[in-house]
């Protein structure tokens, strides 16, 4: 006996209504077939509804052609299946069904690229990554845009904008102060700055820096000036001994008394009788030569303090700081006098 199988089996449904209709139905629905249980009132038709084999046990005509039917209807359905029914189809999770189409259809451009954001067709048509309504607007204060993760390119510190450091600045999109040197305080240059908000030296150090300056070895400081300054009047003549005015001052210094005058009196006498001659004195006395140091002659003379002789100047020795007297008896009559020797003070 055939056994059809599970995917062509027909179950025949048998219902009869209260009027004596037959319905017959396959397992998937696909056909309904009515048939009037009743027996026809048409002329030259006599139906009878089949109530069972007959009394010796055979099949009555009705229930033999069914037999028949329901043994041929399976193997006519299974020839009208594809052989690959349930098997895997498209790529999109599909199978093949007993007309040969895929339960899922899978869209011509599957797996294309389609939005702005790198996205790819999917099984139900619609695209992968869809962009964001307002991709691309602006988004921050830093020029970031929407991207396609909604997200901003560029993100904005959550202190953008407020106040920071010493010099009045803001903080920045890179979270930086826009003010303040990250230099800011320190030393710099090699006078002693430090750096101050606008990023320069408070003391900017001369391209020259110890560099030689002026005529008395002196070297380029801090300020630009010179660490020795020339004299004014450099090598012109200076103070009273021939000297000219040099780095360290006057190469030949005036005496502080310079022109100052010295008197020396030498006190002397002559007697009777004869005397008619010269005598010479120097500052120290008779006979004696040369000036003080640092002196020069400045002249000389004579007074008679007592008796009758003559007295008088009689030469004089400038070099030497000599004053040559002439002494006479005036007859028997001698005389004391005072010799006076000026010196004046010079250059050393």
């Amino acid at each position: 006996m055939h056994r059809p199988t599970a995917r062509t089996l027909m179950v025949l449904l048998v219902l009869v209504d209260g009027c004596g209709s037959v319905v017959s139905a396959k397992h998937d629905g696909s056909a309904i077939e009515l048939a009037d249980a009743a027996p026809s009132t048409e002329a030259g038709h006599e139906d009878t509804l089949d109530t069972g084999p007959l009394a010796d046990g055979r099949q009555s005509p009705d229930q033999a052609g069914d037999a028949q039917t329901n043994a041929q209807t399976p193997d006519a359905e299974d020839a009208s299946c594809s052989p690959f029914v349930a098997t895997p189809c498209g790529a999109c999770g599909g199978t093949i069904r007993c007309d040969g189409s895929c339960s899922v259809s899978t869209p011509t451009n599957l797996g294309t690229s389609c939005g702005s954001c790198s996205g790819h067709i999917q099984c139900d048509g619609t695209c992968s990554l869809p962009p964001p309504a307002n991709l691309g607007r602006a988004c921050g204060n830093c020029g970031g845009v929407v991207r396609c993760d909604g997200a901003c390119s560029v993100l904005t510190p959550s202190n953008w904008g407020k106040a920071c450091g010493q010099c009045g600045g803001a903080v920045q999109c890179d979270g930086t102060c826009s003010q303040t040197p990250t230099t800011f305080g320190q030393q710099c240059g090699s006078c002693g700055g430090v750096v101050t908000c606008n990023g320069s030296c408070s003391i900017p150090t001369p391209s020259n820096l110890n560099g030689t300056c002026g005529n008395c070895g002196g070297k380029v400081q801090c300020d630009t000036s010179c660490s020795v300054n020339d004299p004014p009047g450099l090598n012109t003549p200076c103070g009273s001994c021939g000297g000219t005015i040099q780095c360290g001052g006057c190469s030949i210094l005036t005496p502080a008394d310079f022109g100052a005058v010295t008197v020396r009196d030498i006190n002397d006498n002559f007697t009777c009788c004869g005397v008619n001659e010269p005598r010479a004195y120097g500052p120290d006395g008779r006979d004696k030569s040369s000036c003080y140091p640092g002196n020069v002659y400045a002249g000389c003379s004579v007074t008679k303090t007592s008796g009758g002789g003559t007295v008088t100047v009689m030469s004089e020795t400038p070099a030497s700081c000599i004053c040559t007297i002439h002494v006479n008896n005036n007859g028997i009559e001698g005389a004391s006098y005072t010799v006076h020797i000026k010196q004046t003070r010079g250059c050393n």
